[in-house]
Parts: structure tokens; C-alpha cells; sequence
């Protein structure tokens, strides 16, 4: 038995609940997506041939694909750029670090990172290569 169609009505036993949820899930994960999978991988081909692929690693790929899964908040510290005033030593933007880097928890540093980029993730070679810019509106500090 390969599929859950090929046994619709059967009576689960302690001895076939395994066999069941193996099924379940390979129908889930596998079966019931495999055209669109198909489709995917033929528009992903027709993109980038492999010639293209063999240039990257599957870590590579999927960091191009998905991005990165750390969000260092130094880099983007470090490549943040400021007007209007401010400057990296400024006690507000000392502030606004320190609150980023030690008040803030990972779901916070991630909500923001999606307020300042509308990506909830960060992008291939970090979060240097944002092009933050903090910069004062109005008067006051």
C-alpha cells in the first residue's frame, strides 16, 4: 500500500496507526502537492539551468531562495546610515540600539524587520545589505 486511496475505508488498529500517519503525511507532503511541485521545478529550470545550480551549494540555494535564518541586528547597526542630525553616537539612536539589541525579544526584532521591510526574513548576505536610513522628523531631541 503506497496510497491512502487504495484503502478508504479501513478500520484503524493499534497495529496500523503508523501505516496510517506514514500514508497521511506522504499524501500530504508528497502526493497531494505533486503537480504543483512539477510545476515549480519546470518554471525554476527554465530560469536558471544547470549550469546556474552547480554554481551553488544547497545551503547557497536556499539562503537565495528563503533567506537567512539569523537575524544579526549588529550588521544592520553597522551599516544603518543617519540625517537630518543624528549620528551613531547620538544618545537617541544609542537608545533605539539599545532597545533593539537588548530589550527587544527575536519576535519583536522580527516584527520590525518586517515594519522596515515588509520581509519577515532576512536577505541573501544579511541584514547589511539593507539600506536602513534613521533620520530626525520635526523638531526636538
Amino acid at each position: 500500500m503506497s496510497s491512502l486511496k487504495m484503502a478508504p475505508r479501513w478500520t484503524l488498529h493499534t497495529q496500523t496507526k503508523m501505516l496510517y500517519v506514514k500514508l497521511l503525511v506522504n499524501f500530504h507532503l508528497h502526493d497531494s502537492v505533486k503537480e504543483q511541485a512539477k510545476q515549480l521545478i519546470e518554471g525554476f529550470k527554465s530560469i536558471c539551468s544547470g549550469q546556474v545550480l552547480n554554481m551553488f551549494t544547497a545551503e547557497e540555494m536556499q539562503a537565495l531562495i528563503c533567506g537567512h535564518q539569523r537575524m544579526d541586528f549588529k550588521e544592520l547597526e553597522e551599516s544603518c546610515h543617519y540625517d537630518g542630525g543624528f549620528h551613531k553616537d547620538h544618545k537617541v539612536i544609542r537608545w533605539f540600539w539599545e532597545i533593539i539589541h537588548e530589550s527587544f525579544s527575536e519576535e519583536q526584532r522580527k516584527e520590525f524587520l518586517v515594519f522596515c521591510t515588509g520581509l519577515g526574513r532576512v536577505p541573501f548576505g544579511g541584514l547589511k545589505q539593507l539600506r536602513m536610513q534613521i533620520q530626525r522628523n520635526g523638531t526636538g531631541f
